[in-house]
């Protein structure tokens, strides 16, 4: 889904589309310090090894590592 200028509601959009929005913002960023990426700790294994090899890029140009798991007022998850 996508909000479009001058438009008040939402318009679905195909993967392909979806993909390279987000593609031309991540280019358009000055550095991968930039980024932050964001996941649940409801998340399944499979969206965290998608999210993991997705992230990886970007850490490997800052800090060469992509922790395994994040840290959460309960504690590690």
């Amino acid at each position: 889904m996508v909000e479009r200028p001058g438009l008040d509601h939402y318009e679905p959009i195909g993967w392909d589309e979806a993909l390279g929005m987000l593609a031309d913002e991540l280019r358009a960023l000055d550095s991968p310090n930039e980024t932050l990426f964001y996941t649940s700790g409801r998340r399944n294994n499979d969206a965290a090894f998608l999210l993991q090899l997705f992230a990886r890029p970007s850490a490997r140009a800052t800090c060469r590592t992509v922790p395994p798991c994040v840290t959460s007022r309960a504690g590690p998850l």
